[in-house]
């Protein structure tokens, strides 16, 4: 969010070599690699700095997400704060809200919300309606409180917004909403 850093992910030349992923840290300004994070067993489909910069999400192919502190100066001293590998599903798609909560969708079909770190503990896991593999969410803010939107397959569905903790009770049954 400061602009220093870039995170990138996915399979590199290491990757086709010995089969290691990481989070590659790059210096913006310069393009020199200041830092590997993680060592996973799968690509990474997505990365999210949360708009504070203090956290960033890595989504780890089938396995889930993995969240890291960011907010020391050198990368090289960024450490792993909060993993979540039950997803059932590739996973690509994560918002945060700018109080920190983060909304993750995986193909397993599953919407979770997660609350802000350091903990980061999962605050709702819900299936998404009109099908599985959700490729991206939101997290918008609304007047009336905090909605999320989730695109599955080129449909878009909507929430009521009811899933977030700081928004008003749902105006008509879980079973019916959008999510």
């Amino acid at each position: 969010p400061d602009g220093r850093h870039v995170a990138a992910g996915g399979w590199d030349a290491r990757s086709e070599v010995n089969g290691e992923v990481s989070v590659s840290v790059f210096d913006a300004a310069n393009g020199s690699l200041l830092a590997r994070l993680g060592l996973f067993g799968d690509r990474i489909n997505h990365l999210a700095f949360s708009p504070d910069g203090h956290w960033l999400v890595a989504h780890i192919g089938d396995q889930g997400i993995v969240i890291f502190d960011v907010s020391a100066a050198n990368p090289e001293t960024w450490t792993e704060a909060a993993r979540d590998l039950s997803y059932k599903g590739d996973t690509y798609g994560s918002s945060w809200a700018s109080d920190g909560r983060l909304a993750s969708v995986s193909y397993d079909g599953k919407l979770r919300l997660y609350g802000p770190g350091p903990d980061f503990r999962k605050i709702t896991e819900v299936a998404t309606l009109g099908g599985k593999q959700p490729f991206s969410v939101a997290l918008i803010l609304h007047r009336t409180g905090w909605r999320l939107a989730t695109s599955i397959r080129r449909r878009s569905r909507f929430t009521t917004g009811a899933i977030c903790a700081a928004s008003p009770p749902p105006t008509r049954p879980a079973s019916t909403m959008a999510i």
